[in-house]
Formats: structure tokens, C-alpha cells, sequence
């Protein structure tokens, strides 16, 4: 639990240098898994926490949308849209870290779509829905879905 706090505090970092974050947090539900995806601990039914901060927010990264997943079991991403915006992203940078410290940075395109509604929350927005569905994540043939609503953090996350 410890590493997976630095890994949320590192990867949060990188969005809000000093400044208070202006974030939505929750859990993002595995919605369907392919029996692949057992092989990397991955089942439907499962759930990750995850933080969402959009850009140009107080606080955030003023030219991309960050969103950050932790699995239960010791797994954190961090996903950067390469158009700068989460919803109708593609191709995005995905850097991984497992409880053992291997870290993993993939640069992909393709294989990825997120929904965001509302697309580019405001601070007065209660909640944000994500759906994001992922091809071959992890192995060949892991196909996954996750969904989940994500409300404001009431006040903002200081880093």
C-alpha cells in the first residue's frame, strides 16, 4: 500500500508540480475481461481506484488530460492522451509500475478507446463518466473493458 501511495503521489506530481490539484476520483469496474487476461490478474468483476485530472484546470497540466489506475494487487498506470484530451483518445503513452518496480512506458496507438462525459469537466462538475476499452493489454488476446464515475475530490489535492 505504501508504493502504491508513492506511485499516486509520483504520478500526480508530474500533473500539478507545487500547486493543488483539481481532480475526480473513484473506481473504474472491470466490465469484461477475455479468459487472456487471467494469465495478468485481470478478472471481470475487479476494480482499480482511479484519479482523473483534466487539463488546463487549476493546478493541472495545461496541455494534457492525466488519468491514473491502481490495481488492488500492486499495479499503477499512468495514461496521457497524445491529443492532449481523454475522451476519443487513441493514441496515448501508458507508463506502468508493478509492486516489484518494474516500470514499463509503451507509446501506443490503436488499441485503446475512452468515453468521457462530460468530455472537458469544469471545477463546478460533479461527476465525470469513463469507459475505456483496451486490446491485447498486457498479452495477446487480453481484451478489457472498465467503467466507472468518478466524482470531484472536494477541495483540491495538495502535492
Amino acid at each position: 500500500m505504501k508504493y502504491t501511495l508513492a506511485t499516486a503521489t509520483a504520478t500526480l506530481a508530474l500533473t500539478a508540480a507545487a500547486n493543488a490539484a483539481t481532480v475526480w476520483q473513484g473506481d473504474m469496474f472491470v466490465a469484461t475481461a477475455t479468459s487472456a487476461c487471467g494469465s495478468a490478474g485481470i478478472n471481470a468483476g475487479d476494480f482499480w481506484q482511479a484519479i482523473f485530472a483534466p487539463k488546463g484546470l487549476p493546478g493541472n497540466n495545461a496541455s494534457s488530460d492525466q488519468f491514473a489506475l491502481f490495481h488492488p494487487h500492486g499495479f499503477a498506470a499512468q495514461i496521457v492522451p497524445k491529443s492532449g484530451t481523454l475522451d476519443k483518445a487513441i493514441a496515448i503513452t501508458l507508463t506502468t509500475i508493478r509492486s516489484d518496480a518494474t516500470t514499463k512506458i509503451n507509446a501506443s496507438a490503436g488499441n485503446h478507446s475512452f468515453t468521457v462525459s462530460p468530455p472537458a469537466p469544469s471545477t463546478g462538475t460533479a461527476s465525470v463518466t469513463i469507459s475505456w476499452t483496451q486490446t491485447d493489454w498486457f498479452t495477446t488476446g487480453c481484451n478489457v473493458t472498465l467503467n466507472g464515475v468518478l466524482v470531484r475530490r472536494p477541495g483540491d489535492l495538495q502535492l
